[in-house]
């Protein structure tokens, strides 16, 4: 009888793929950052990373970059702060709420939004170097 109904069900679903169940969205950006932060914390979150930044209009590459440069991708974070935000200061739940508002900050605060990334850069972190390495590691992100 259970064989019965799962071919009938499966029969339903060939003859309506509105009752299929959706496939699940391959995204190769989450490879990559996946790759990225190997051996590191914030691996976990590589797929909360391309979302939290298609959210908030940023380039995907430039949330797990900062991460990574900022606290090795979570290992030497404080109170789950990736980014190393207010000069390492601020304090988080998780480090999907460290993701979640820097996304936001970075994509919403008039200091940052409509600005090319070079700019935005150099208002997170002055020093010529660091924008400099961001670009770099956001480049070689692109080819993982």
């Amino acid at each position: 009888m259970a064989s019965m109904l799962r071919a009938l069900a499966l029969l339903l679903i060939s003859f309506s793929p509105a009752l299929a169940p959706a496939a699940p969205r391959f995204d190769s950006r989450v490879l990559k950052v996946f790759r990225l932060l190997r051996g590191c914390p914030a691996r976990a979150y590589a797929q909360l990373f391309v979302d939290v930044s298609d959210e908030n209009g940023l380039d995907w590459r430039l949330l797990p970059v900062l991460a990574f440069l900022e606290t090795t991708g979570g290992k030497t974070a404080r109170s789950n702060n990736l980014f190393g935000w207010d000069n390492g200061n601020a304090e988080f739940e998780s480090p999907q709420e460290s993701i979640r508002f820097v996304g936001s900050r970075l994509g919403e605060s008039s200091l940052y939004l409509g600005q090319p990334l070079s700019v935005g850069l150099r208002r997170h972190n002055q020093r010529r170097s660091y924008a400099k390495a961001v670009r770099k590691m956001m480049r070689k992100l692109e080819n993982y």
